[in-house]
């Protein structure tokens, strides 16, 4: 039986019993337990358990005190590292013989349906207040830590073109918590044709179908080519990743980071795997006409072997990516992501 399988088996034989793990064993983002135990704390996701979705410092859980988290992780897309954010986890049908609707593990899910679906609320605004509140406090979290000096918040329109989190986002910039920031709110960033509903396609289908769909509203250009900007894109169900990678896509084909020799010479020796590589990637950058001493000049490079330095440098010449999720799908257990960490949220 597979660690996946195991666990699915422990939730069906204790619905109510909470799994929290080691903070030392982050997992597969996928495979997120219930939560996480950091010595005398005990970090819960945001989204997640009935009466514990607004979790501050002093709430407890059985005498125990309890603090609303978030999941993090990183993946490679379209030679993109994208930072993943979410505040929940999203158990689909194909599991209910495991994970049953009235047990807590679908409260998420079913509250999500619940607005979009059966309310058909088109705005995020008219959502449960607690994943607005989540939602806001990962926004924020995000941006305090960023290493970037100016935002982009955007996110993934409807299949009907519009966008559920354009009121959302616009009353955040009012908000004081905000006002040391600099922010652009972008939720027309991502132009769509109107197309079909991508919700029980595959991935390679979705892609197909957002590929003709989506553009990028080239009003923004100028920011999106901003070395010192953090790109935030955000929207409620992380399932296959396919509408955040394709809009990923799009965005850097416009900035076509890859005629950049500066930027290709730099990602090259970053990712060379021994010193012998490095030697080649320079000696064929010669070859080629690009003048490899004045570059690592300007960029204070002493030692080309130096890789972590000059993915540090790479961070800082190119725009961040960041994708919020108030939920992710959990139906997937072959679907690899690298590991992650949880972080306590609001604090």
């Amino acid at each position: 039986m597979t660690s996946w399988d195991s666990r699915l088996k422990l939730y069906k034989e204790n619905p109510n019993t909470l799994f929290l793990e080691n903070i030392k064993d982050f997992g597969n983002f996928l495979n997120i337990p219930d939560g996480h135990k950091l010595l005398n704390k005990y970090l819960i996701l945001a989204n997640e358990i009935p009466g514990y979705s607004s979790i501050t410092k002093d709430s407890n859980l059985n005498n125990i005190k309890v603090e609303k988290a978030l999941y993090s992780t990183l993946f490679e897309h379209n030679k993109q590292n994208i930072e993943l954010f979410t505040l929940g986890r999203y158990f689909g049908s194909k599991l209910n013989y495991y994970v049953e609707k009235n047990t807590p593990r679908k409260y998420v899910q079913d509250l999500i349906l619940e607005n979009k679906k059966r309310r058909g609320f088109e705005e995020f605004t008219n959502w449960s207040d607690h994943l607005q509140v989540n939602l806001e406090d990962l926004i924020h979290f995000v941006m305090k830590n960023s290493n970037k000096k100016s935002f982009l918040i955007s996110s993934i329109p409807n299949s009907n073109g519009r966008n559920r989190f354009e009121s959302f986002l616009q009353k955040i910039c009012g908000n004081n918590r905000f006002t040391s920031f600099e922010i652009q709110i972008a939720t027309n960033l991502i132009d769509t044709k109107g197309h079909e509903n991508t919700m029980y396609s595959s991935e390679d289908k979705k892609i197909q179908i957002l590929r003709n769909a989506y553009s990028v509203n080239k009003e923004y250009l100028h920011i999106l080519k901003n070395k010192d900007c953090h790109l935030i894109i955000i929207d409620d169900v992380f399932t296959t990743g396919a509408h955040l990678k394709v809009a990923i896509e799009k965005i850097s084909e416009i900035i076509n980071l890859n005629t950049d020799k500066e930027y290709e010479l730099l990602q090259a020796i970053a990712k060379a795997g021994t010193d012998y590589v490095i030697d080649a990637v320079i000696t064929n950058r010669i070859r080629k006409g690009v003048n490899v001493n004045e570059i690592l000049a300007k960029n204070n490079i002493q030692n080309v072997y130096d890789k972590a330095y000059i993915k540090q440098i790479i961070n800082n010449k190119v725009l961040s990516f960041s994708g919020l999720f108030l939920a992710t799908t959990q139906s997937n257990p072959d679907y690899n992501l690298d590991s992650g960490e949880f972080h306590a949220l609001g604090l």
